[in-house]
């Protein structure tokens, strides 16, 4: 049998809003099919749909978190790990975050994301086995 010992945040992760909000929802929350789903790389602000995640390989700002807001995608993915102020805008705004996304490069424009996470006991962050399945 093998031991595994990892940090809740280390590689690619998924964080919800009790991160930030001693109120918020715990990994624990959410039901299986909110870490899957369409999805589409980012390139403008057009491309922020109701109920479909997106991956931003940019940095995400203060700004661009309010206007994700307004549009509510089902999750934001990042490549790397979001600005702190964005990060607590989003989550306190009930918005999962999946952050070190890698090879974002050789995705489509649109496809489908899974990232589900481990069912971690009120957890605030935590690993998960990100991939996609894109039409051919």
């Amino acid at each position: 049998m093998k031991r595994i010992h990892i940090n809740s945040y280390d590689g690619t992760h998924v964080k919800a809003p009790i991160r930030c909000n001693e109120c918020g929802k715990t990994l624990d929350d959410y039901k299986i099919g909110d870490f899957y789903g369409d999805c589409v790389m980012n390139g403008t602000s057009e491309d922020i749909q109701l109920g479909v995640g997106i991956i931003f390989i940019e940095q995400i700002t203060i700004e661009i978190a309010k206007h994700i807001v307004k549009i509510i995608p089902k999750f934001v993915g990042l490549t790397a790990e979001v600005d702190e102020v964005a990060e607590h805008y989003l989550l306190n705004k009930d918005i999962i975050l999946f952050e070190k996304l890698v090879h974002t490069e050789k995705l489509p424009n649109k496809f489908l994301f899974y990232g589900i996470p481990l069912k971690i006991k009120k957890g605030d962050r935590g690993p998960v086995r990100a991939f996609t399945i894109t039409s051919r």
